[in-house]
């Protein structure tokens, strides 16, 4: 027989969900908006900048990446005080990382995530297999954090929000 809490939690649990699916694909959307807005901007900017190097003859430079200086700031942690071989092997690995995305000239952001995300597991689509942990097609939160944490990936340095 359903009791009271029973019928309380159902309650709660029917109209919870539908609110945090609207959430998510609220805040999804609103992320992919800021998203495509920056994209755009950085290459009108991109533009603009060749633009005015091909009137004044002259070169441009590629954007600066903060990869190589992570990298070397690990480098030096690497050299300096005593390293377990635990941290020794995240910290390679990190460097590893960061040298990868300074050669793809990859800009923080949604685009650095996913560069990180084919060098470390291969491809997006054995991405997206890794981080569907309980196998429902669909990824939570909790899947992608964890994910993030258990592969290594700072999600601040990467989206630059550190």
């Amino acid at each position: 027989a359903a009791t009271a809490s029973d019928d309380a939690h159902w309650l709660h649990k029917a109209n919870v969900d539908p609110f945090v699916r609207w959430y998510r694909t609220a805040e999804a959307e609103a992320a992919h908006r800021a998203s495509a807005a920056s994209a755009e901007a950085e290459r009108e900017a991109a533009k603009a900048a060749d633009r005015a190097a091909a009137s004044s003859g002259g070169w441009r430079l590629a954007p600066s990446t903060p990869w190589a200086a992570r990298r070397d700031e690990i480098a030096s942690k690497l050299k300096g005080a005593a390293v377990g071989p635990g941290l020794r092997l995240h910290l390679q690995a990190r460097a590893a990382l960061y040298s990868h995305l300074d050669d793809q000239v990859v800009m923080q952001g949604f685009g650095a995530l996913l560069e990180a995300l084919r060098f470390v597991v291969g491809s997006l689509d054995d991405a997206l297999r890794f981080l569907d942990v309980n196998r429902s097609g669909s990824l939570s939160l909790m899947e992608f954090v964890g994910c993030m944490s258990v592969l290594g990936l700072d999600l601040s340095v990467l989206c630059g929000s550190d």
